[in-house]
């Protein structure tokens, strides 16, 4: 798994900046896509994907030791739907 400090570094060294102002825009790129998927909004980069907030229901699930019922409250969770340019460059094989 990459870490974000790897992101930076590789921003820097494409970017020809310094770390300190990679790692600034990467910070501010997180937190501007957090500002639009907690207030409701997706969030498109393009030739990437966009990232949408989608509204779970409430279930029921089973602890798995004591396979006793338990009540999952709703919660909303993130799902990015993965654009055609990206889908392309993962299968070359199927372009």
């Amino acid at each position: 798994m990459i870490k974000k400090q790897e992101i930076m570094s590789k921003v820097a060294a494409e970017a020809n900046v310094g770390s300190d102002v990679a790692g600034m825009v990467v910070e501010k790129f997180f937190e501007v896509l957090i500002g639009y998927l907690t207030a409701g909004e997706a969030y498109n980069v393009p030739r990437f994907g966009t990232f949408k907030p989608v509204q779970r229901a409430a279930r029921v699930g089973r602890n798995p030791l004591t396979k006793e019922r338990v009540a999952i409250a709703p919660q909303v969770s993130i799902k990015l739907v993965v654009s055609d340019q990206l889908k392309a460059k993962l299968n070359p094989d199927k372009s």
